[in-house]
């Protein structure tokens, strides 16, 4: 399998700052002409001041240029927050992951979030309490019994299903809130504590997945799905 690594076009005018959109096309132009330590420069300087998925997803792709599969899964992580269902994005992602030492499964919140995001879901749930209220309106306003019978059901139907939204959207939210980061080294061993001289616990490699539990100056405990936990320095991870 081959990764697809084409430069996203899309990120212009509209979707830029007016002062980053030909920093931009410069470095599309830099990926084009394999200047890819270039590229990354641009990218990453437009990247600490706008939040943009295609950016993102850019610099992923020339960080796997560069052999750096930490930083490429972790700009692609952060692409597909912004855009969850760009088949792109999703692609590469999966391609970067699957050469990770360290076999992981993909997190619930991220196959959630390729289903349904927080915002559809937050969509979802104002327009059924509309629909709740409305009917709960003409269930109170006429007396017709045939009236009452059908908006009674539509009711329990519409009910049903705004309350499945908001568990879902509560279960997304929580599960989002979690923060995660990527190994971008190619191996760190944890330790037993924020101390150089605690006793090691085991081994991380690039592009791995963890979740931060608690930070302590330029140490950071971490935690894999299985439940273990240790500490590693903050320089050897990024924050998805």
């Amino acid at each position: 399998m081959v990764i697809v690594c084409t430069v996203i076009a899309g990120c212009t005018s509209d979707t830029l700052p007016s002062e980053l959109t030909q920093l931009y096309k410069q470095a599309n132009q830099l990926y084009e002409n394999k200047e890819y330590l270039k590229a990354a420069e641009n990218y990453e300087f437009i990247a600490s001041r706008v939040c943009n998925g295609n950016v993102y997803y850019n610099l992923g792709n020339t960080y796997f240029k560069l052999g750096q599969r930490g930083k490429a899964i972790l700009y692609y992580e952060r692409a597909k927050r912004l855009m969850p269902r760009d088949k792109d994005i999703r692609r590469n992602l999966r391609f970067a992951i699957s050469l990770n030492e360290d076999k992981q499964f993909a997190p619930f919140s991220s196959i959630l979030n390729s289903l349904i995001t927080i915002n559809e879901l937050i969509f979802l749930s104002f327009l059924f309490s509309c629909f709740f209220s409305a009917a709960a309106v003409v269930y109170i306003l006429f007396d017709n019994a045939k009236i009452k019978k059908i908006t009674r059901r539509a009711m329990s139907v519409i009910g049903g299903t705004l309350l499945l939204c908001l568990i879902i959207l509560i279960l997304s939210v929580h599960t989002f809130s979690i923060p995660r980061a990527i190994v971008l080294i190619p191996e760190i061993v944890t330790k037993s504590a924020p101390d150089e001289g605690s006793a090691v616990l085991f081994s991380l490699h690039e592009g791995t997945m963890v979740e931060i539990k608690e930070m302590q100056g330029k140490w950071v405990k971490i935690s894999l799905p299985d439940g273990t936990e240790g500490w590693v320095s903050s320089s050897a991870i990024g924050r998805i």
